[in-house]
């Protein structure tokens, strides 16, 4: 029992460590972000989780999860600054 435990903090603190709650030292390509889920998916973002920042062909590439205020939830992936996102809506996903 006390090992799960122990599992679990660590998986807390891990999956804590990749959020980036809005309004919090954002990183620049955030506010492209929130303003594009809004216009085109009427969501309200809270933070996003699993963000990857790269460079691609000298490019800074960035792609990740969105969490919006009424649940929903988007996978979002950008390969050049100057593109607009790629959003992809996640759903369940039933074996």
């Amino acid at each position: 029992m006390k090992r799960a435990f122990v599992v679990i903090a660590a998986v807390t603190v891990l999956a804590a460590l990749s959020v980036f709650p809005v309004g919090a030292e954002e990183p620049e390509w955030q506010a492209d972000l929130l303003a594009q889920l809004e216009r085109e998916k009427n969501c309200e973002m809270l933070y996003v989780t699993n963000t990857r920042e790269s460079e691609l062909g000298g490019e800074r590439t960035v792609s990740g999860r969105a969490h919006c205020a009424d649940g929903r939830n988007f996978d979002f992936a950008r390969l050049k600054p100057y593109l607009s996102f790629e959003l992809k809506a996640c759903e369940p996903v039933v074996c």
